[in-house]
């Protein structure tokens, strides 16, 4: 059984989300024909103290956000990039090599900016010969170092994204507009208030989804705070992620209004069907699952550098606005639950402005690639095993 590799990241929640709508894509296509696996490129690949990387993005997010501003700015200079390469495949080389070794993969898929230029180094100079693909799970503000010309084909989501992708030296048959990897359970909801019932909730109420990606940034307390001051009326579903600090505060808040706190969850796709609105940051891939299952979208924060683009990318479709203050948010709220006709419109369109099944033709086109490289390699092969040696029957 050919075997699959995903390079993905537990910074947030939308590199798994992504994995994960991967993995599923490959059950449906290829059931019981492949194996996949993810790979978390800080914790399994690089060594102690750099394996705890990761567990540093939220609290540098949330609390200096100039200094991881100016960390990713500076990681678009070239020559930033190429001591990057240089000092990091020392101490990711052993484990991708073991890696490599364990699971002989036909196919490695990259959901992560860093995951691009080390490991495709490594793997080739190791002399493995299967495909490399790169699936861009950025929207619109995109950093270089998600684009590798080396690697065998680059999927991009958007159009802001395949023009980048090809400015940064990717050969343009290499580029491919597919979409953003989502789950295929992100879909409208058929029956709301069967699925508020399922998940326990009050039905017959305007319910909003107060979510700051898996690691609960942004200004989700101050937001909570501001519209249960205001007595809304709806019901607030509050996910604080990992963020345990958050949940504990919003669990401790004095409550006017119906409301249901959570800690990370695995069924987001639930929890957005059961909404009529979803109030977040600007992470790629909470806002195109809202937008499959139909949500309006209030942003209220964003992570510099990565996420700056993504506010005018959802103003732009239509699908919601940007609010920065608890007080700006409260009112769009107000304007929303008083002309209801926004909220369906919206519902109604933005489904239609993402591709539910990019998954299938993602992973579809990596697969393409493997076999591809397969034929090339047998009819090498078969050309080196048919070919006359110089000399021999030459009269």
């Amino acid at each position: 059984m050919p075997c699959a590799l995903i390079l993905m990241a537990e910074t947030g929640g939308g590199h798994r989300s992504a994995s994960i709508a991967l993995k599923e894509a490959f059950e449906v296509l290829y059931p019981g024909e492949w194996d996949v696996h993810f790979i978390e490129i800080f914790a399994q690949i690089l060594p102690f103290p750099l394996n705890r990387a990761g567990s540093i993005y939220r609290p540098m997010v949330a609390y200096t956000p100039f200094i991881w501003s100016t960390l990713w700015r500076m990681g678009e200079k070239p020559f930033v990039q190429e001591m990057v390469e240089i000092c990091f495949s020392p101490f990711a080389k052993g484990a991708l090599l073991r890696f490599l070794d364990y699971y002989r993969p036909e196919l490695v898929i990259s959901v992560h900016q860093l995951a691009n230029h080390v490991p495709v180094g490594v793997f080739r100079k190791a002399g493995w010969d299967g495909a490399f693909v790169t699936v861009v799970t950025d929207l619109v503000t995109l950093h270089t170092l998600w684009f590798n010309p080396n690697v065998d084909l680059c999927i991009v989501p958007t159009e802001e994204a395949k023009t980048k992708a090809i400015k940064a030296g990717i050969p343009r048959q290499k580029v491919r507009l597919l979409g953003f990897p989502l789950s295929r359970r992100f879909r409208p909801a058929e029956d709301k208030e069967a699925i508020r019932r399922k998940l326990g909730l009050q039905g017959g109420i305007t319910t909003g989804l107060l979510v700051g990606g898996g690691e609960g940034m942004g200004r989700l307390f101050k937001v909570a705070c501001a519209i249960n001051e205001a007595t809304l009326p709806i019901q607030l579903l509050a996910v604080a992620g990992r963020n345990r600090s958050l949940r504990n505060r919003l669990e401790s808040l004095n409550w006017n209004i119906p409301h249901k706190v959570y800690g990370f969850v695995d069924n987001m796709d639930q929890l957005m069907q059961a909404s009529d609105f979803i109030i977040t940051k600007a992470g790629p891939g909470t806002i195109c699952e809202a937008m499959a299952v139909g949500l309006p979208i209030l942003l209220i924060d964003f992570v510099p550098g990565q996420e700056e683009g993504n506010v005018e990318f959802v103003e732009r479709q239509g699908v919601g606005v940007f609010a920065p203050s608890p007080s700006e948010a409260v009112r769009v709220l107000k304007r929303w639950l008083s002309h209801p006709q926004e909220i369906q419109d919206i519902r109604q369109r933005a489904p239609g402005l993402v591709k539910v099944e990019a998954s299938l033709d993602i992973v579809a086109a990596a697969v393409e690639v493997v076999y591809n490289r397969q034929n090339k390699r047998e009819k090498q092969e078969k050309g080196e095993k048919d070919a006359v040696p110089l000399g021999v029957n030459s009269r």
